[in-house]
């Protein structure tokens, strides 16, 4: 999971950009900023309000300690040794080990009580997050903080998160599931399992809840679902149609089929299988009103994923075969990118029990507060991860409506259809939002242009299923079955077995062909939705996906780089990631034919810089024998240094060197440099630059091109020497007055932090900053220069049949900040440290040393 190397410019998402003041390290140090909804509450809500005393209870701001007050009063702070309940719904008595990470290890009989006890440890430890979540996916966040607080509109949010009807879709995926579908009965029971737990609660709710003065409602199969499509939506729905329509309408066509290639340079293929291309370019004629609708969508799907979040700098994931591991069996890595944040993304847990069918789970790994079942981690036979793939799935068309209320159609005049949603607003009244689509889709804007959005995730889909099935799976026959349900996101599974590995780019992939040419074409800009010739006819065969099995080089990876061999049939996308991490990966499996364990997690931990290391060259071509002034030159004896040295030393992005914070200034100042004047001159300087691959290539192979010269200078025609020069200096400019003259004091981590936010926004509740090895484009990812994303779950699966398998991601169990398991992970995780994967057969299995505590689940 994770997305790709935007193009953005977002400190999150890519190389910052020059221009823009970098952090201030001083205020770094105190907090990393996150705008969202929560932050302004509780500056508005907390410091206004919460610390006057209210009448003879105490001001409310002190209670909210994490040290004690109300966080105490929670239940699940700490949880009992031994706690005994009973609930009608049960078959039969359930075992829920909790060992000393706060990781429930549920031992049940039957496959209704497991996924009841799931949904019941779920609530346990994060109902809040829970509800959040729910409330967001279905645009219900209005109901609780009113139309806006602050800055952030939640009463737009939830306007734009119902117009893509992510809510409606989630009761329609329930209604679609069969009685006799595998899934009801863990769906069902999940939701039993939250309520019986919202029963038992009452109101000892968590603090969150009483902050915010309101109380969760039940928990209902389609909240699941909606908080799978939230996330499906975060890691695939992209808007980048209208920057490149916006880029094509500024800087011409060819600008942008040179800047953003459908194939990029310096690849590694996910699946290597050539193949004969056919996608044919679309010809591009908008109306004035277009730049108007495209920014009305555009501004409105930023607002939104501000608080929605979204995937963040990319993941990695690979396997080997057992040949070239020193155990002897296959081994697999995988670390999906995704927001930092506490209570963490994930929750880990064992599940131990029979399914439906018979078959027994024993799986252990990482799941979704809100979803049963295990999405990413081992069973005794398989392991598996994902990465995402940053397919184009999404099509904007441009619709032609007539006062009357319908849609101009090859065949005529057609009504649209009207969803009518009722957003309940906290201290207002309700709003009204009637959704019009078209047979394309919701018309997600209609100022200016009327747009309609047509995306995979409305294509029937059972994404359950898929991580039901692959949790039982036994083989690559049964994993592969399994992901035939899987539709959205599209996601390069990984997967590796006692003998086997394999990688597949899985989801559905649309394919595009013009009904009146009979030609393919990409999805890369908004469509004629009256002509009908622009449309979706099918899917890719589902035996056609990217796959590799047993590959001849004994490993398979990816990071979220171009699946397919620029060969492939048909066109899968072009917003891929730069590649560097995929480079990276694959030269350290090569490299090595006896992988050990330790190496292993080396190559998850590792920081060299690919990017670094391919324009050293240059840097040093251009600066040398430059410098007029003494931080360039110690900068430049920096940087050289740490060039040259040692291979476990040079281009890694070490927290405590000097050269690796010049480097990063100068990276994102070279692009600045390189493209900000055309951008300028087209008026999109709002808009994504292109990716440093393609500044690589422009560097390597066409230093002569246009785009090094400087519009804004006239006649003078600069080389690319001159932009490399003029970027470091800017970027050294911008390093002495955050850091001081002394290039020896300069420290990356000064300027390079990881921060981990509360949802709340509060500051006592977030951890961080803390000074931080890696970079944007490092295995180890930690984007930007407050990187509030990366590796969300660390995975070393060992096949071996002792199963010496590890796991860790940054936070802890609870969502309680009083619990000693609220953040014992993040440390650790920090620390780059894992803790083992158990796998335990039955409640007389689990090691007496590891159970901290005993929850007993019966029938009343």
């Amino acid at each position: 999971m994770g997305s790709t190397f935007r193009r953005g410019r977002t400190p999150q998402e890519t190389l910052p950009a020059h221009g823009h003041p970098p952090p201030d390290p001083r205020a770094v140090r105190r907090k990393a900023t996150r705008r969202g909804l929560l932050t302004l509450i509780v500056s508005i809500v907390l410091i206004t309000i919460l610390s006057i005393p209210l009448g003879t209870l105490p001001p409310i701001g002190g209670l909210a300690n994490p040290g004690g007050g109300l966080w105490e009063v929670a239940e699940g702070a700490i949880h009992p040794k031994r706690l005994e309940l009973a609930f009608a719904e049960l078959d039969s008595r359930v075992v829920v080990y909790r060992d000393t990470y706060g990781i429930p290890h549920i031992f049940a009989t039957t496959e209704h009580d497991l996924f009841f006890a799931q949904g019941f440890v779920h609530a346990q430890d994060r109902l809040w997050q829970m509800d959040l979540t729910r409330r967001a996916a279905e645009g219900k966040l209005a109901e609780v903080f009113g139309a806006r607080v602050g800055s952030f509109d939640a009463l737009e949010t939830d306007t734009f998160v119902r117009t893509i009807g992510l809510g409606a879709l989630a009761e329609q995926r329930v209604q679609e599931i069969a009685t006799d579908d595998p899934t009801r009965v863990p769906l069902d029971a999940y939701a039993e399992g939250v309520n019986a737990y919202l029963r038992r609660a009452g109101g000892n709710l968590p603090l969150e809840f009483k902050l915010l003065d309101y109380a969760p409602g039940p928990w209902r199969p389609a909240d699941s679902f909606a908080v799978g499509l939230l996330l499906a939506w975060s890691l695939s729905g992209s808007f980048e149609d209208l920057e490149l329509s916006l880029l094509a309408e500024g800087l011409g066509i060819d600008a942008v089929n040179e800047l953003f290639p459908i194939w990029g340079p310096y690849q590694v293929p996910v699946d290597p299988r050539p193949g004969p291309r056919s996608v044919g370019a679309q010809t591009l004629h908008f109306a004035p009103e277009f730049r108007e609708a495209a920014r009305d969508l555009f501004r409105r799907a930023r607002d939104a994923q501000s608080f929605l979040g979204g995937s963040l700098a990319g993941s990695n994931n690979w396997a080997i075969l057992g040949d070239r591991s020193d155990s002897g069996a296959p081994r697999l890595a995988n670390d999906p990118h995704l927001q930092f944040q506490l209570p963490a993304i994930w929750y880990e847990n064992q599940l131990v029990g029979l399914s439906g069918s018979g078959r027994t789970f024993n799986v252990n790994g990482v799941s979704l507060p809100g979803i049963p079942t295990v999405i990413l981690g081992q069973n005794r036979r398989i392991a598996w991860g994902a990465t995402n793939v940053g397919a184009d799935v999404v099509d904007l068309y441009l619709e032609t409506l007539n006062e009357t209320g319908q849609y101009l159609t090859r065949a005529g005049w057609q009504d649209l259809s009207v969803r009518r949603e009722v957003i309940r607003v906290k201290g207002g009244a309700p709003v009204v939002l009637d959704v019009r689509s078209t047979g394309h889709g919701p018309l997600v804007t209609e100022r200016g242009e009327t747009l309609a959005m047509r995306w995979t995730g409305y294509e029937p889909g059972n994404l359950l299923r898929t991580f039901y099935e692959i949790d039982l799976a036994t083989d690559w026959a049964e994993f592969r079955a399994a992901l035939e349900h899987f539709t959205v996101p599209a996601q390069n599974f990984v997967y590796a077995d006692v003998e086997h590995i394999g990688m597949r780019s899985n989801g559905l992939y649309p394919i595009r062909i013009r009904s009146d040419t009979l030609v393919a074409f990409d999805g890369r800009f908004p469509l004629n939705g009256s002509a009908g010739v622009f449309e979706w006819v099918d899917f890719v065969d589902f035996e056609a996906y990217p796959e590799s099995f047993d590959p001849p080089e004994g490993y398979v990876l990816s990071a979220n780089q171009q699946p397919q061999h620029p060969g492939y049939v048909p066109y899968l996308g072009w917003s891929w990631d730069p590649g560097y991490r995929a480079r990276r990966i694959q030269e350290m499996l090569a490299a090595d034919d006896r992988v050990t364990a330790e190496e292993f997690k080396a190559m998850q931990l590792d920081t060299l810089d690919v990017m670094a290391r391919e324009f050293a060259p240059f840097v040093m071509d251009a600066v040398s024998g430059s410098c007029a002034t003494p931080a360039c030159t110690q900068a430049l004896a920096a940087f050289s240094a740490w060039a040259s040295a040692p291979a476990d030393e040079a281009f890694h992005m070490d927290k405590d060197k000097a050269a690796p914070a010049v480097w990063w200034r100068f990276a994102n100042a070279l692009r600045e440099e390189i493209f900000r004047d055309e951008w300028e001159a087209a008026d999109v300087t709002d808009l994504m630059l292109p990716l440093p691959n393609v500044m690589e290539h422009l560097l390597k192979n066409e230093n002569t091109s246009h785009w090094f010269d400087d519009v804004r200078t006239g006649a003078i025609v600069e080389t690319w020497q001159e932009i490399v020069r003029r970027a470091w200096g800017a970027a050294l400019d911008g390093l002495v007055g955050d850091l001081g003259g002394d290039v020896s004091a300069w420290r990356w981590g000064d300027v390079h932090v990881r921060q981990f936010d509360h949802l709340t926004g509060l500051e006592t509740l977030g951890r961080g900053p803390f000074p931080s090895d890696g970079d944007t484009l490092t295995v180890n990812v930690a984007a930007g220069e407050v990187a509030t994303g990366g590796p969300s779950w660390r995975l070393l699966a060992d096949l071996h049949p002792a199963l010496r398998s590890k796991g860790i991601y940054p936070g802890g169990q609870s969502g309680n900040p009083a619990s000693p398991h609220y953040d014992d992970l993040l440390e650790m995780w920090l620390a780059g440290t894992y803790h083992d994967l158990v796998f335990p057969a039955g409640p007389e299995a689990m090691p007496a040393d590891r159970i901290e505590s005993t929850l007993v689940l019966r029938r009343a």
